[in-house]
């Protein structure tokens, strides 16, 4: 399992990755983006994530307190962004029997629940039935066919990808991303104005 510097740099790492591809927006408040977004119209590869809009058990946009348990690694008060990991041997709602081996992240956005991650690194990471299990609940995703393996379910809505390698050397690995959207635009039109703003006062 990863240490927890570690475990603190995969988190920022992939919030990072997340902002910086997420669309744009205006900086509207979180409840008014999530309300305002629309159900999909037609079925696409994506589908099924926007039906389910986060993960088993919990919705996108759910409050922070309905999360129990949860220890907090990283927060931006700027930004309102708050990433949290799952202690080991706290219950998992979600991944079913290969819950053990991967460390859960989950972040907010302003005290919603916006992006889950899972992260599992060795052998007894299961990427192969990690895969095999959010086929089971998404369908058949679009395979970039990179390198590492990886799948992606893009709805309107929920973007969900996973990563996997069953290489020996190095370990294998299995990283599932499932985030919502309209509360990553949030986020990165907070960080924009962030940015807008220390210009501004570099100018002075």
């Amino acid at each position: 399992m990863l240490d927890s510097l570690t475990r603190f740099s995969a988190f920022t790492l992939i919030s990072a990755m997340l902002s910086s591809c997420a669309p744009g927006t205006s900086d509207i408040p979180a409840d008014s983006l999530l309300a305002a977004t629309p159900a999909p119209t037609k079925r696409t590869i994506g589908t099924a994530a926007d039906s389910l809009n986060g993960i088993p058990g919990h919705p996108f946009g759910e409050p922070l307190r309905n999360f129990p348990g949860l220890v907090l690694l990283d927060k931006d008060d700027e930004t309102g962004v708050r990433g949290y990991l799952m202690p080991a041997g706290q219950q998992r709602v979600w991944l079913g029997e290969h819950a053990e081996p991967f460390t859960t992240y989950y972040q907010f956005q302003d005290g919603r629940f916006s992006m889950f991650c899972a992260l599992a690194t060795g052998l007894e990471g299961s990427p192969t039935a990690m895969r095999e299990e959010l086929f089971s609940l998404f369908g058949p995703g679009k395979d970039p066919l990179d390198l590492m393996g990886r799948v992606d379910w893009e709805g309107e809505r929920v973007g969900v990808r996973v990563m996997y390698s069953e290489n020996p050397i190095p370990p294998g690995t299995c990283w599932v991303e499932v985030h919502s959207k309209p509360l990553l635009a949030v986020q990165q039109a907070k960080r924009h104005a962030q940015l807008q703003a220390l210009a501004a006062r570099s100018h002075l």
